[in-house]
């Protein structure tokens, strides 16, 4: 899952709020941290990477995403489960108010605050997480993915970063023509995903 998709199922995961935020933080802040996690950050933090790993497992294994990359054509198929990860979080900015009561912009907003609040706490991170924070805000990450040129830039950053740039136009131009496919997958999925956070959080 990609970044809005890890803070929706972190929100979800429990009916605390005061507990969501930590989750949500931590979930968004784990994609620059691998290994084990340092004794000095807090438990409630630490809990949110270990959600967001649990969630990243799980999809891994899901048959809705397997069909999903499985749609994308052979010379993408290798890199499919990322774009499928870019993809979700755009059906679920199509679908926001079936999942969520909040507005996606004051939910986006609520997440900006929470992950610059943690990331003082959580020393150790990579250094672009510093920077990345300050991106998501600035660009309105989790808000923007309605806009195919936002699509469009994740994907080619992914691209450079697995060298493999001539792969981003063929892979936008695919996910725009399996759209509807693509977002009729992840709503048939993202559930599982929801009840899996949910038993996740609520056995620790």
């Amino acid at each position: 899952m990609n970044f809005l998709a890890h803070c929706l199922l972190a929100d979800l995961a429990t009916d605390s709020k005061e507990n969501s935020g930590s989750l949500i933080a931590g979930g968004v802040l784990a994609d620059f941290h691998r290994g084990p996690m340092p004794d000095h950050w807090p438990d409630d933090l630490s809990l949110g990477v270990a959600l967001h790993r649990r969630v990243d497992a799980f999809s891994n294994a899901l048959t809705g995403i397997r069909a999903s990359c499985d749609r994308f054509p052979k010379p993408l198929r290798r890199f499919a489960p990322i774009f499928v990860d870019i993809h979700a979080d755009r059906s679920l900015s199509q679908v926001w108010s079936g999942f969520h009561g909040d507005g996606l912009p004051q939910f986006a907003q609520r997440c900006y605050d929470l992950v610059e609040q943690a990331h003082p706490l959580m020393h150790g991170l990579d250094p672009r997480a510093e920077r990345f924070v300050s991106y998501m805000r600035e660009v309105d990450l989790l808000a923007s993915y309605q806009d195919w040129s936002h699509v469009a830039q994740g994907v080619e950053v992914v691209c450079k970063r697995l060298r493999r740039p001539a792969l981003a136009v063929p892979a936008v131009e695919a996910m725009q023509t399996l759209d509807e496919t693509l977002r009729s997958d992840f709503e048939d999925y993202f559930p599982e995903l929801i009840q899996e956070a949910r038993r996740f959080i609520a056995e620790r």
